[in-house]
């Protein structure tokens, strides 16, 4: 009996082992196909990035792949029969691979992970194709041997210090240093009182392009940048205006901190860019945002915009080319009815929240916000002469 029950237990152990080799792979879950191992990012497309042994920032095994490596377009897991798409190379794939001669990308690869390759020392030349739009943050540094690069016209965003250290960006002149329509960095010592205008076409400015270039007193975005890097402005302190074009979605962290002489910032754009708390810290202690007068409560209410000093907004034909009703706004703060009354015809009124999300908008002048969530918010009032902004707080 012993003996059969023995049997039936190894039997439904390996039906349970079997069912699960059978099954699908999860997110997070790692195969190892001819030698290579790869996570899934995406199990119901089933996609899977490049990735290593090693487990967090130990490299112990990072440095398992060796001389010319090829990567495929698609693998199959023999564990449950079916194929997957590669579609990155994940952060540190193949970091400290010094024995790495050469890397063949293909075509299903969209996105290379920051510090994939660092300190790959024995890799000389790379070529990135066209399907690839985004290089992390230093991807290639101190590749010390790399002194070819070939990059496909996709890419839009390049990571901060992604070639530093690579003979081929060594090489490169002094100046502004353009990969494709990306500004990736001003490399060398910029001259005082310099005035920077951004070439058109230029999609994005990478992270950590003009950090510490204190001679940068003027520089112009032309309205193709969709995107301001990291640390792009940092200690610019020579910096005294900027404008951000109307085509610009995001501005990373810190991008103009610590520009001490700033005190004029203009946004073009009609939706607020996506910023961070610490965006613009230590600026110009009488800093001055200047935004469209269309877009002045969104800009108002969205976060980490909501904080700072506000001058006159402008239209398209200039500033502060339309008269603000006076208007006022009670009880503030209010907890169930908010009262408005306004010296021109209201037409229209909108609320937004802190998020620059709308939470009302109609045409009356007594607004119930019981349902409110508790925090500030902005009103936006559209009289038959003007347009006018008042805050206030719900309790």
């Amino acid at each position: 009996m012993k003996k059969i029950t023995l049997f039936a237990a190894i039997c439904c152990f390996g039906l349970a082992f079997n069912a699960k080799a059978q099954s699908p792979y999860g997110v997070g879950d790692t195969m190892k196909v001819n030698g290579m191992l790869y996570l899934v990012t995406d199990a119901t497309n089933k996609y899977v990035e490049v990735t290593n042994d090693s487990k967090g920032y130990s490299w112990a095994s990072a440095n398992a792949y060796t001389g010319a490596v090829s990567i495929p377009s698609s693998v199959a897991n023999n564990g449950n029969g079916q194929s997957y798409t590669v579609t990155s190379i994940g952060n540190w794939a193949f970091i400290e691979c010094s024995g790495l001669t050469s890397v063949t990308i293909p075509n299903s690869v969209t996105s290379i992970g920051g510090f994939a390759f660092v300190d790959c020392t024995g890799l000389t030349s790379v070529t990135i194709p066209n399907s690839v739009t985004l290089i992390g943050n230093s991807v290639f540094y101190n590749c010390s041997g790399l002194t070819s690069v070939a990059i496909g016209n996709s890419v839009t965003s390049i990571g901060g210090s992604a070639f530093s250290g690579t003979p081929w960006y060594n090489n490169k002149p002094d100046g502004l240093v353009y990969i494709n329509n990306v500004l990736y960095k001003y490399k060398g010592t910029m001259p005082a009182n310099t005035a920077i205008n951004i070439q058109e076409g230029t999609v994005s400015i990478s992270p950590e392009a003009f950090e510490y270039c204190s001679g940068l007193t003027s520089v112009t975005i032309p309205n193709s940048v969709t995107e301001i890097g990291r640390e792009a402005f940092c200690f610019c302190s020579g910096l005294t205006s900027v404008t951000i074009p109307n085509s610009v979605d995001s501005i990373g962290r810190q991008a103009f901190s610590y520009c001490s002489g700033l005190t004029s910032v203009t946004s073009n754009a009609v939706t607020p860019p996506t910023i961070f708390s610490s965006t613009f810290d230590d600026i110009g202690a009488d800093a001055v945002f200047y935004v469209p007068c269309v877009s002045e409560a969104a800009y108002m209410a969205a976060l980490y915009w909501s904080g700072f000093n506000y001058g006159e907004c402008f239209t398209e034909n200039g500033l502060n080319d339309v008269d603000v009703a006076e208007a006022t706004i009670y009880p503030n703060p209010v907890k169930d009815v908010l009262n408005i009354d306004c010296s021109d015809r209201v037409e229209s009124v909108e609320v937004f929240n802190l998020f620059g999300q709308k939470v009302y908008a109609g045409t009356k002048t007594t607004i119930d916000v019981s349902s409110f969530a508790k925090g500030n918010y902005v009103v936006k009032l559209h009289t038959d002469k003007s347009i006018t902004t008042k805050k206030f707080v719900v309790e």
